[in-house]
């Protein structure tokens, strides 16, 4: 091990400091049922000269019904067809107001959704919340902590409530696309997000449109979902799209977002992009809340796209390379995967696991102009190892059998992948391999770790990382094909690695990089400025 890991572990290691007991038994009181059920109650029931009427499932109240007292659900739906004369608070769960349904006082879904009838009455005010509301930032001062919050308060909110982890669930409201790049130049247009309506709605529509201002050319996808049976227990959901978009396989590496800002300011396209234009037609099963198994039949026509402006508002003179071509034809194919999700954050996930294992298959048989079967499998853990430190890990791999396209090919280098090597510098000879394999390694700290009394404070943290993979041609290796050829001559000490340093903000979202190359002396560091997590 070099001497530089050597320091930087040490250091890190040697200045753990635990929470006091006394501390973990306090913060097990402040964020224990009892308190929240206080803290819902006090804020939201306002009608304190009325009896609370406390129910711990589902409760229906029938139409002709007249209840005068606060109505009080926790970790249960509630369904009003008669008349309430309190307030009404739920806590992890929905509220329907039916038709025939009067509320003479608030209506309160904690980490739920309202569902209300336009013919319904509800003569207060209508709140959808979450639980971190009920623990405001001002009530902590200095010592507020989101991550020990969202610790703490996870667990009521693993359970089916509001949503699968695997599938969209309440309303979303439309959004306004804006994106840039060297193939569309200025991209903007409307998106309409996946809506699955709690328990009572069973069809969506869903897509988006927009016009690329240089490629001039109006993009869209129009797709409609309906799913069957019981939400909870047992989800079946059949669909199908239309499309003609331009695409990239690497949004795995940069967000939209982040690239958009790179390429408008700085002239840095990180994405590769190709026209994809035609249908799919799917089916997927829940298996449970957080795993979900989908199949689907795609018949794609794939052109190659050109760069079509070099303009940026900074660095104009150093102008976007030029888009690479793919191997243009009709693709017709059979995709399947396997979907894990437990995180408690999508996008800035603290604890849980996320994992994928997908299988694409392409034959001349199927009247397709391409011949091949991909594999790719990943999975991430977010493990708490205490109070002040996280570890992430990502490992993913991938193989391929036949004759494997440019657009599906991989490549590895640069942002989110091995984070000292510049940009997809691990190319296969330059047209990207059909084998690869990554693992990265973060180990996230809370200043509060440190007995030193010098530190930026709460709003940052301290990553260490380590990134080791390889990308290569299964051919270079081995003259037999099969999606389990081309791996014995992998040895540890000759993949490549990186070892590094990182400081970010509370949340992850905004950090920077420091790392540097483990197999040579030469360019010793590397700096990078992330507005999201890399994994």
């Amino acid at each position: 091990m070099p001497d530089f890991r050597i320091m930087i572990f040490t250091l890190l290691f040697a200045l753990i400091n635990l929470l006091p007991a006394q501390k973990m038994k306090d913060y097990e009181k402040l964020f224990s049922m009892p308190e929240i059920e206080r803290r819902a109650v006090k804020k939201y029931i306002q009608q304190n000269e009325k009896e609370i009427k406390r129910y711990q499932e589902d409760v229906h109240i029938d139409r002709g019904d007249t209840l005068d007292v606060n109505i009080f659900v926790n970790h249960g739906d509630l369904i009003v067809e008669g008349v309430v004369k309190g307030d009404v608070l739920v806590l992890f769960g929905d509220v329907k107001l039916e038709n025939t349904s009067r509320v003479n006082g608030n209506v309160t879904s904690v980490n739920g959704r309202i569902y209300q009838d336009p013919e319904s009455i509800v003569t207060g005010n209508q709140i959808e919340t979450n639980i971190k509301n009920l623990f405001p930032a001002r009530e902590f001062g200095s010592g507020y902590n989101e991550d020990i919050m969202e610790r703490y308060l996870s667990r009521y909110t693993k359970p089916y409530g509001q949503s699968y982890s695997t599938l969209p669930v309440g309303r979303r409201k439309s959004e306004l696309l804006f994106r840039y790049n060297r193939v569309q130049g200025v991209f903007l247009g409307i998106s309409f997000p996946k809506n699955i309506s709690g328990k009572y709605n069973y069809l969506s529509f869903h897509g988006f449109v927009g016009y690329g201002f240089a490629d001039k050319r109006t993009r869209y996808e129009a797709a409609l979902d309906h799913w069957f049976f019981s939400p909870k227990d047992f989800r079946f959901e059949i669909g199908a799209s239309l499309y003609d978009k331009v695409e990239s396989k690497d949004y795995w590496l940069i967000s939209p977002l982040e690239n958009t800002l790179s390429s408008f300011f700085l002239n840095d396209d990180y994405l590769d992009y190709y026209q994809r234009k035609g249908y799919e037609i799917r089916a997927s099963q829940n298996l449970t809340v957080y795993f979900k198994g989908m199949l689907a039949y795609r018949n794609d026509r794939y052109t190659s796209s050109t760069k079509n402006t070099d303009w940026a508002l900074f660095k104009d003179k150093n102008r976007f390379s030029d888009n690479p071509p793919i191997d243009e034809g009709r693709m017709r194919s059979w995709y399947g995967e396997l979907y894990l999700d437990s995180r408690d954050n999508k996008e800035l996930p603290h604890s849980g696991w996320y994992g994928k294992f997908s299988v694409e298959s392409s034959t001349k048989k199927m009247k397709s102009d391409f011949s091949f079967n991909q594999y790719i499998f990943e999975v991430r853990r977010y493990q708490r190892l205490g109070p002040w430190e996280r570890l992430d890990i990502r490992i993913k791999a991938a193989s391929s059998e036949g004759e494997v396209p440019l657009q599906k090919r991989f490549h590895l280098g640069g942002i989110s992948t091995l984070r000292a090597y510049n940009y997809r510098s691990l190319r296969a000879g330059g047209n990207g391999g059909d084998r690869m394999i990554l693992a990265n390694f973060e180990y996230n700290v809370h200043p509060r770790l440190f007995h030193s009394p010098i530190s930026f404070g709460d709003d940052f943290r301290y990553i260490v990382f380590f990134d080791i993979g390889d990308v290569w041609q299964r051919k270079d290796v081995t003259p037999e094909d099969g999606w389990d050829k081309g791996f014995d001559h992998l040895k540890l000490n000759k993949l490549k690695s990186d070892l590094g340093i990182g400081f970010s903000n509370a949340s992850g979202r905004f950090r920077i990089n420091f790392a540097k190359r483990l197999d040579t002396g030469k360019k010793p560091f590397t700096i990078s400025f992330r507005i999201r997590k890399p994994f």
